[in-house]
This record gives C-alpha cells, sequence and structure tokens, in this order.
C-alpha cells in the first residue's frame, strides 16, 4: 500500500469514527437522561484535538492517536458485554481497530 492510500484510509476511519461516537454519546444522553452539552464534548474534544496533526501529516499525531484508541477502546467493549447499544459498540470496537490497524501501518511506511 502507498503512503498516500494509508494516510486517506486514515483520515476516512477517523471522520467516520468521530461521527459516530458522536452518535454514541447522543444516544447514552437520551438512554439516560444526561446533558448534552457535557457528554458530547467529553466524547469528543480527545479526538478533534489530534485532528490538525493528522491533517499536518505528523507522525507523532499518529502515534499519540494510537495511544488514545486504546482508550477509547475500553469503553464499547465493557458496555457491549453488559449488552447496552450492541450494534452501536460493535460498530465502534470495529471501527477502532481498523483505525488503529492503519495508523500503526501508516507510521510503519512514514519511517520507511
Amino acid at each position: 500500500m502507498s503512503n498516500r492510500l494509508l494516510r486517506t484510509t486514515a483520515l476516512a476511519l477517523f471522520a467516520s469514527l468521530l461521527l459516530l461516537e458522536a452518535v454514541h454519546a447522543l444516544l447514552a444522553v437520551v438512554q439516560q437522561d444526561l446533558a448534552w452539552y457535557l457528554v458530547l464534548p467529553l466524547k469528543t474534544l480527545p479526538l478533534l484535538a489530534c485532528l490538525p496533526f493528522l491533517l499536518q501529516n505528523r507522525k507523532r499525531a499518529y502515534i499519540g492517536l494510537g495511544f488514545l484508541l486504546c482508550l477509547y477502546f475500553m469503553q464499547p467493549v465493557v458496555e457491549l458485554v453488559s449488552g447496552v447499544n450492541p450494534l452501536v459498540n460493535a460498530l465502534l470496537i470495529a471501527k477502532i481497530i481498523a483505525l488503529f490497524i492503519a495508523a500503526l501501518l501508516f507510521i510503519r511506511r512514514y519511517t520507511e
């Protein structure tokens, strides 16, 4: 795979993960009667903080994204086991794993 294709794939997966995290946060707001202005920023701001550096094509941004994805991976796994929104949580897990692999492949190609 070319470096450009890996970068485009990682950015597309990042955008879809950001959108799915926002949907997941809004579902939690509706189901648990929480304040949307607290839940939505807590779920999306860490990902949005990486976005400018990912767009600048910085290797360290992809490394940091890998660590951040490990943290984002824990919540849907716990919720999937407990039976809360199984479809959304399964999609979140799949997207997180795919983005993690794409980021690692991009980092590997970046250093070659």
